[in-house]
């Protein structure tokens, strides 16, 4: 679990989700390391630069949800310090998240929940 915390790699998306279900599913031992992981893992300050793998390529909707709240902290806390390009470029990839997770109605019933925590991460950008 603590080689997600290794930034100088591709972030392995198996084991994170891995980690995600032992947090909300273990109990114990192997809850309290996973949140240990979890929770540096969010704390980094390059956390945010793996957020469109997670939401990519998770298959947990969990994982998907710890994403958007770094999102979310990226743009309470360093927004206006990003480059314009940056923030475009996360503008766009949301709102494309957006469209292909509503592009069809078993989807779109599927992700509701998700689909409102994208829509409000794009209102705050």
């Amino acid at each position: 679990m603590s080689s997600l915390l290794d930034f100088s790699v591709d972030l392995d998306i198996l084991l994170f989700d891995s980690t995600v279900s032992n947090f909300y599913k273990s109990a114990g031992q192997v809850q309290l390391q996973a949140k240990q992981v979890l929770e540096q893992f969010q704390e980094h300050p390059d956390a945010w630069k793996r957020v469109d793998a997670i939401l990519e390529k998770s298959v947990l909707a969990e994982s998907k949800f710890i994403a958007l709240q770094i999102l979310e902290k990226l743009i309470k806390t360093m927004w206006k310090a990003l480059p314009v390009v940056q923030r475009s470029g996360i503008k766009n990839f949301i709102v494309a998240i957006i469209i292909k997770t509503s592009s069809d109605q078993e989807s779109l019933d599927k992700n509701k929940t998700l689909l409102g925590k994208l829509n409000i991460v794009l209102v705050q950008v």
